[in-house]
């Protein structure tokens, strides 16, 4: 499996949209995920009907993996597993593990008939540590389990020094963030400045309405989301893209119960998201200096404060 995207540190586990770790096949993808997030791999949408956004992972060793089921009607069942590296096919992965999959677990093999959306994510480990690639700077990515730089979405290259090609669709130092109006990052996108509040979602009539529903983030930078009306704020340290905005707040109850976004929709909100600034990064170059870790880093023939000066 080495050929395919690798977990890292930063990212420990990494989804593919088909089975066997395939993200090449008919218009596939892949997911890097950091911890303590959940996101959506799969539904229940009619009786004994599913569709799967992701079919097989490869996650960082040692990691702690939890699975979560979420019904319409709001109740959640959570089951968590220990070192597992890899899930070639996790539909079948399921019936052969009835501890999680299970009426012990989060009923995917035994409630066929329910509306249910199905996530994983990846629980925090203090004592795990970075893998070593050799010195080597990765300067849009981090270093996998493979010992080797592992780009972050639109990147590539090496050493991750190549920008994306389609940049009106990636975050920039000046707009980290991109909202798009549709999931899974299609549509116009908006940009955002940095620490700038931009609406997402408002109840009206009745009705929880979403302007935007998915999301891009500069590198990991900290977002912020709010409920406007009252100003009350729920940070993301470590923040990263949401494909479907919408089911991040159900999945992660900690933000969207906070936000009342979870609540009924006849009270009228607003709801609103931002990225920080980081002054660090302000000046620097956009063609010869990386700030994927806060700090300005020149990539390799370039030089200078802010990496303004080519060799």
């Amino acid at each position: 499996m080495s050929d395919k995207p690798q977990p890292s540190h930063e990212y420990p586990l990494v989804l593919f949209s088909g089975v066997g770790y395939d993200s090449v096949s008919d218009n596939g993808y892949y997911k890097r995920l950091k911890e303590n997030e959940f996101i959506v791999w799969g539904r229940t949408i009619a009786d004994q009907q599913r569709e799967f956004r992701y079919r097989s992972m490869i996650v960082m060793p040692g990691r702690k993996l939890s699975f979560k089921a979420a019904f319409s009607s709001g109740n959640k069942f959570v089951s968590s597993i220990n070192n597992i590296t890899n899930i070639s096919n996790i539909h079948l992965w399921m019936f052969n593990n009835q501890d999680v999959g299970g009426s012990s677990g989060i009923w995917y093999t035994q409630w066929l008939h329910w509306e249910m959306g199905f996530a994983v994510k990846v629980e925090s480990c203090q004592s795990c540590l970075p893998p070593d690639c050799g010195g080597r700077t990765c300067y849009f990515g981090t270093c996998g389990a493979d010992n080797k730089c592992q780009c972050v979405r639109g990147y590539s290259g090496e050493n991750c020094t190549e920008r994306p090609n389609d940049a009106i669709n990636y975050p920039s130092v000046q707009y980290p963030l991109i909202l798009f109006p549709n999931a899974y990052f299609t549509g116009t996108p908006k940009k955002v400045a940095p620490d700038t509040f931009e609406v997402f979602a408002q109840n009206t009539q009745s009705q929880l309405v979403y302007s935007y529903q998915s999301m891009r983030v500069l590198f990991r930078r900290k977002v912020t989301f709010s409920h406007v009306d009252h100003n009350a704020e729920k940070e993301i340290p470590i923040g990263g893209d949401i494909e479907e905005i919408s089911s991040f707040m159900v999945m992660n109850e900690e933000v969207g119960d906070e936000l009342w976004i979870n609540y009924s929709s006849a009270i009228e909100l607003s709801f609103a998201v931002k990225v920080e600034d980081v002054p660090a990064c302000t000046n620097c170059s956009d063609t010869g200096g990386s700030c994927f870790t806060k700090r300005c880093v020149c990539l390799p023939g370039y030089s200078g404060l802010n990496c303004k000066v080519s060799a």
